[in-house]
């Protein structure tokens, strides 16, 4: 997220650290498949959302967007679950048990079809079952050809294609989207950097990298070691290691960004 992180421990419970603003380290007890936290779309902004998908496809959401009013996520057996940056209301999308795409709260109408995988954040992009990408809701249109999975971050969107090479669209003011060569297993794009873990374990970074304001070294500090996953958060990044333990970076800050004022 914006200045949250959360976890998937091995026996399925859910641990959230950073701020808690809104509740949003009130992790509810259960077995869950997924965990996911919209993340502001600036590094500066809050969003305290978390969703998470439980073993029995249904969906439970705690903690608060500070301008919104919570929704009910459907009652219907989800998949996977994507929730967005829209720091005004609870919203977001998930593939059902049918492949098809259903949407909650303030969330931009998704396209028809069957999907595999779904992202959000500045919007939306999911995988087809034939590889294709299709983006939706504010997120930059997908180049053609043929992925394995992909990621929406600030601006722009980074995926993995089929023959495990990156490619990244939209917004390049810093070089998000411009990946390094070479073969990736995962990929993801956070807002203005993005990072992957290489077909040899390793992570690279992307992007900001300017001794700026906002340059929280979420590029230069990524960790050596070897991983399996890579999360990309606002400013910060989480790595989950190939011995099970986790590793962040980037935007750290005691007296994180507080909760933006509703207008």
């Amino acid at each position: 997220g914006s200045s949250n992180s959360c976890a998937l421990t091995t026996g399925g419970g859910i641990e959230c650290w950073g701020t808690d603003y809104y509740g949003q380290l009130d992790v509810p007890a259960g077995s869950y498949l997924q965990v996911e936290q919209g993340g502001s779309s600036y590094s500066y902004s809050s969003s305290s959302r978390v969703c998470a998908l439980a073993a029995s496809g249904s969906v439970e959401c705690w903690g608060l967007y500070g301008c919104g009013t919570q929704t009910i996520v459907p009652s219907l057996p989800f998949s996977q679950i994507a929730v967005d940056s829209y720091y005004r209301g609870d919203r977001g999308c998930g593939i059902l048990a049918d492949g098809t795409l259903e949407c909650w709260g303030a969330a931009p109408a998704p396209p028809a079809g069957l999907f595999t995988q779904i992202s959000a954040r500045s919007g939306y992009c999911g995988r087809k079952p034939d590889g294709t990408v299709e983006c939706w809701g504010g997120a930059p249109a997908a180049p053609a050809g043929l992925f394995t999975g992909v990621s929406v971050g600030g601006g722009h969107a980074c995926g993995r294609r089929s023959d495990t090479t990156l490619e990244c669209w939209g917004s390049d003011s810093h070089g998000q989207a411009t990946p390094p060569a070479g073969s990736f297993d995962q990929v993801c794009a956070g807002s203005d950097f993005s990072c992957g873990v290489r077909d040899d374990s390793s992570l690279e970074c992307w992007g900001r990298s300017d001794g700026s304001s906002q340059d929280y070294e979420q590029v230069t500090d990524a960790p050596a070691g070897l991983f399996t996953q890579v999360s990309c958060g606002s400013a910060h990044a989480c790595a989950l290691a190939d011995n099970g333990q986790i590793e962040c970076w980037g935007n750290n800050a005691s007296g994180q960004p507080q909760a933006p004022a509703c207008q």
